[in-house]
């Protein structure tokens, strides 16, 4: 819970986001991997919100390049795993 009593939601655009850092980016990956598999779903569906080229993929099927996903996205899947990390 970021804003006072509402969670965030990951799916709305950030405004005024900094480039992901290669170091960032080996952490986030690293970090994905630690994602409960229940969660999963939650993480997928951040990614098809504000990727189109993904919007039909299935957890099933989904290979996803994180060098390729907008600066946004990754931003938001920032704060999503650390707030599945932390729990």
């Amino acid at each position: 819970v970021l804003h006072g009593d509402k969670p965030h939601d990951y799916r709305k655009p950030m405004q005024s986001l900094e480039p992901v850092t290669y170091l960032e980016m080996k952490q986030l990956q690293s970090d994905i991997n630690k994602v409960p598999s229940d969660r999963l779903c939650e993480m997928l569906k951040i990614i098809q919100s504000r990727e189109t080229c993904l919007q039909h993929a299935t957890l099933e099927e989904v290979e996803v390049d994180f060098q390729m996903l907008k600066t946004s996205t990754l931003r938001a899947l920032q704060m999503f795993v650390a707030s599945c990390v932390k729990e």
